[in-house]
């Protein structure tokens, strides 16, 4: 699926979406792959399937298992492979290449191989082994039918205690050097299985502080209605639209189409609702909102192009505001804030553009959630999302923030 093009197409108005099944969230281009099953850190059987899109420029794949390749050059087509490995932790890579063998794009995931016949499992499947998460750090296991409860130690230290499935959320005291992490499995009192892990945790990033800017984007956020008047409508060709809700201009050239539709995705919102902010306040104050820290006119679709997040798994709004000075990383979720521009990753690689409002906590104050605005599912709304350990659950090692800057503060 081509998605991101550089010029809007012209249309009528007052269209009303197709009533088809569309492809949410699907961030890939003409030269993306993606895994879809396993999800990353699943646990599965020695004997699997993987499935996988893939864009219109893929004429062969290769799956690698630790680094080997597992299979040879494959006709994608059908998007699948039926492939073994041995029982144990491995990162799985599916690369796409040109009719040339020229690769094009890869994505990776780990997954981890046991036997039934083994009996009771757990399985950590956040974070990875080997990661390096930012304090805090979120941790969930999935496990066999018959575990009751996951309890969780690090160096030997509990450190919580889960439903399996679930997740919670620790801030370690000691940082920048390698731990080990044990899941340990119970049916009642007994200990029926135990799964292990190293990470190193970094210490958080230092938070940039707050912005002006952020008051703005809220203020935006609120005033859109929430009541169906904007439905969800990703084109399953991509057709030109940048899923916005209204044409935007900037140096006399339209930079966003409404595309005769009543509708959004993700990533048009939220460049609508940034770019709408910078305007509206820059001609509030004198400006006529065609200076944004000096991007002029071919520059201002490269940075449409990095909001609409450029690689899977990439940063998005991230790399679009510190390219061009006018915004920052914000880093660890204790340093979130209502208003920040964030892009999300799930377990099975999909995606989502939002505007973070507020973590959702467990009894303990842990993060297990969040509630973000965009534009899914229903249309435009609030929406809430989960840790946890299924394919859909939020990914916590490809979650970023950017905070927007207003003049004062560019760089």
């Amino acid at each position: 699926m081509l998605m991101f093009l550089l010029a809007c197409t012209t249309t009528s108005d007052n269209r009303t979406p197709p009533a088809v099944e569309l492809p949410a969230d699907n961030f890939g281009d003409a030269t993306s792959v993606r895994l879809e099953s396993p999800y990353s850190g699943q646990t599965v059987q020695p004997a699997f399937t993987v499935t996988f899109t893939f864009g219109d420029e893929i004429e062969q794949v290769r799956l690698l298992i630790d680094d080997e390749p597992v299979t040879g050059f494959e006709n994608p087509g059908k998007g699948r492979l039926d492939v073994y490995a041995a029982t144990g932790r491995h990162k799985l890579a599916l690369v796409g290449y040109d009719g040339s063998r020229s690769e094009l794009s890869r994505d990776t995931i780990d997954v981890r191989v046991r036997d039934d016949a083994d009996g009771d499992w757990v399985g950590i499947t956040t974070p990875a082994d080997g990661a390096h998460p930012l304090n805090p750090v979120v941790f969930s296991a999935e496990a066999s039918s018959g575990v009751t409860r996951v309890e969780f130690a690090a160096d030997d230290w509990v450190i919580g205690d889960i439903s399996p499935g679930s997740s919670f959320t620790y801030t370690f005291a000691g940082v920048g050097f390698e731990r080990e992490i044990e899941a340990r499995a119970f049916n009642g009192d007994e200990q029926v299985a135990s799964d292990v892990i190293h990470i190193t945790v970094e210490e958080s990033v230092i938070d940039p502080g707050p912005t002006d800017f952020n008051e703005l984007v809220e203020a935006l956020v609120d005033s859109y209605p929430k009541d169906g008047t904007y439905e969800f409508y990703w084109p399953a060709d991509g057709g030109g639209w940048s899923g916005s809700t209204r044409d935007l201009y900037y140096q006399d050239q339209k930079i966003t189409s409404h595309g005769g539709y009543s509708a959004c995705y993700c990533s048009g919102i939220t460049f609508e609702w940034y770019l709408r902010a910078f305007q509206e306040w820059d001609k509030v104050n004198g400006g006529d909102g065609n200076d944004l820290n000096g991007v002029d006119d071919s520059d201002i679709w490269s940075f449409r192009r990095d909001w609409y997040v450029r690689d899977l798994k990439g940063e998005g709004p991230t790399v679009a505001m510190e390219t061009y000075g006018v915004g920052t990383d914000v880093g660890s979720f204790e340093n979130w804030q209502r208003g920040d521009f964030v892009q999300l990753w799930r377990m099975n690689g999909s995606g989502h553009t939002a505007v973070f409002w507020d973590w959702i906590l467990d009894d303990a104050d842990g993060i297990i959630g969040l509630e973000y605005a965009s534009c899914q599912g229903e249309g435009l709304d609030f929406n809430d999302e989960y840790f946890g350990s299924h394919g859909d659950a939020l990914d916590p090692q490809y979650m970023w923030a950017a905070r927007g800057w207003l003049p004062e503060l560019w760089y």
